[in-house]
């Protein structure tokens, strides 16, 4: 196949449709590594517990690409900032941090199955705006009496 040269391609633009354009801008977007919404430390990880829990072998770098993305611009923030209100060491501890997503996300995870709801990528992300009411299902009361360092003591006993 041949390659096409740069100014091939430019001339080509102008006849592209809207999808075929954001097609391009996205994958440009990727080469460069300048993805609009490129994900933070905390949502890597997320991500990556993500894909432990659905067994997805989905690089980021993909998933960013994906229509569950712009999903994910949405929900992503509200568990990590559950996780981080419910549990402030998590801050400044990323194993704490982590350990505390699979923790979380295993509820959530164990609350779809009960649904009947497949354990896909995108089911999970699409739902982890229930992060919270995942936990307060199992941990009733233990958020409002301030008690969520009681379930990290408990963890790094059994360690």
């Amino acid at each position: 196949m041949k390659q096409a040269t740069k100014d091939e391609v430019l001339r080509a633009l102008p006849f592209f449709n809207k999808k075929e354009l954001t097609d391009v801008h996205k994958v440009t977007e990727l080469l460069l590594g300048k993805v609009s919404g490129s994900f933070t430390e905390e949502e890597t990880e997320l991500y990556d517990v993500i894909c432990l829990a659905t067994n997805s072998t989905v690089p980021v770098t993909a998933f960013r690409a994906t229509v569950t993305a712009s999903e994910w611009r949405n929900k992503a923030p509200l568990a990590l900032n559950f996780i981080r209100d419910a549990f402030p060491d998590t801050k400044r501890n990323k194993a704490l941090r982590v350990a505390m997503m699979k923790f979380t996300l295993a509820m959530l995870v164990a609350d779809l199955k009960a649904r009947g709801v497949p354990i896909k990528t995108g089911s999970v992300v699409l739902n982890l705006g229930r992060l919270r009411e995942c936990f307060g299902a199992n941990f009733p009361g233990y958020l409002e009496a301030g008690l969520a360092h009681v379930i990290i003591e408990k963890m790094q006993s059994h360690t």
